[in-house]
């Protein structure tokens, strides 16, 4: 009995080897299979990941050439600026220095205004008004002169005449004839005054 049995037993060890065999392969395929949608995921994430860096770098990119668009108009914008600056100081510094010149021309104006003008000055703006001739005359030689002035003229030859130093330079006769003269003062004054040459040099 027990040597009948033996096949049947060698027979069912190798019906189960079989059987671990094929469970083994299709284990194998199932995990194969897992792999490929695995790594199909894995690539597909890759693309993925590619896609969105490099949808971030276009972004980046496009961010920095506005950067650099935006930094070209800035600096543009501040030449523009600069410029414009530049100029209105520059019509500001004609402006002063227009006003500088002028208030140098009023203060000369003025300090001429305030200085005394000297004696001897005066006094040949005087015989010159009085007679273009008379100065000429005094440096070619001559000292003594005679003739009709206009009331005013006659004043003022009297006053300057009259001041402190003026007898240096002129003497005024006392004799003085007044008569009728055809001027709109209508009088005249026949004056007689001696010069010193000293007039046209001091």
């Amino acid at each position: 009995m027990p040597k009948l049995n033996m096949p049947k037993i060698k027979l069912l060890k190798g019906k189960h080897h079989m059987n671990s065999w094929w469970d083994s392969i299709e284990l194998v395929g199932k995990y194969n299979f897992i792999l490929q949608i695995l790594s199909i995921s894995f690539l597909f994430l890759s693309l993925l990941a590619g896609a969105i860096s490099l949808k971030f770098s276009m972004r980046i990119s496009d961010l920095q050439k506005l950067k650099d668009i935006k930094a070209i108009e800035e600096d543009s914008n501040r030449t523009t600026e600069i410029t414009t600056l530049k100029n209105e100081l520059s019509v500001t510094k004609n402006e002063l220095d227009t006003a500088k010149t002028k208030l140098d021309k009023r203060i000369s104006d003025a300090e001429i205004a305030i200085k005394p003008i000297p004696l001897p000055e005066r006094l040949r703006q005087l015989l010159s008004a009085i007679d273009s001739k008379i100065l000429p005359s005094l440096k070619a030689g001559n000292t003594n002169f005679s003739g009709g002035i206009t009331s005013a003229q006659f004043n003022d030859l009297q006053k300057i005449s009259k001041e402190l130093g003026a007898n240096k330079y002129i003497t005024i006769s006392p004799d003085v004839k007044m008569g009728l003269g055809m001027g709109p003062e209508g009088v005249t004054y026949g004056v007689t005054f001696t010069l010193d040459p000293r007039l046209i040099t001091d």
